[in-house]
């Protein structure tokens, strides 16, 4: 083959294989930069402090949600209601100028108040699924959350 026809063909291939390369090296990317989906979920918490959670009635399940449109947090501990802001850096977060309603309630006190104080010292988060986990500064789980089908 004469070296002007490989020279030609060559530089036809190079934009072909360059978009081939950046493909396969794209491929292998870990996609765990991408932001998994934390806000406008209803969460239920299903385990506090490495305690299973459980109710008898739903709606006595502490439960949080974080709302994208304004960075506002939602939710409730059982008994008493919360609302606050949120902000989220990666997989940092920090709640602020959370105000809780206070009612007193004849059952779930105890989880509720667990449930508020662990709140206060969460600082980082992690969606796998249809499960929000919160963890302290040192890494600890905290608390962990499913996913609920209610609207927000």
């Amino acid at each position: 083959m004469p070296q002007n026809t490989r020279t030609m063909i060559l530089s036809r291939l190079k934009p072909i294989l360059l978009i081939l390369a950046c493909g396969v090296a794209m491929a292998g990317c870990d996609s765990s930069d991408e932001p998994e989906q934390l806000e406008d979920t209803n969460w239920q918490l299903t385990e506090l402090d490495g305690e299973s959670v459980l109710s008898a009635n739903p709606e006595t399940v502490p439960n949080l949600t974080f709302h994208s449109a304004e960075h506002r947090l939602s939710g409730s501990g059982g008994c008493n209601i919360l609302s606050g802001s949120f902000e989220v850096e990666g997989s940092r977060i920090t709640l602020v100028r959370i105000a809780i309603t206070e009612r007193a309630c004849i059952e779930g006190m105890e989880i509720e108040q667990a449930f508020f104080t662990a709140l206060e010292d969460i600082r980082t988060w992690h969606v796998d699924g249809d499960t929000l986990e919160l963890y302290d500064s040192d890494g600890k789980l905290l608390m962990q959350f499913e996913s609920s089908p209610q609207d927000v």
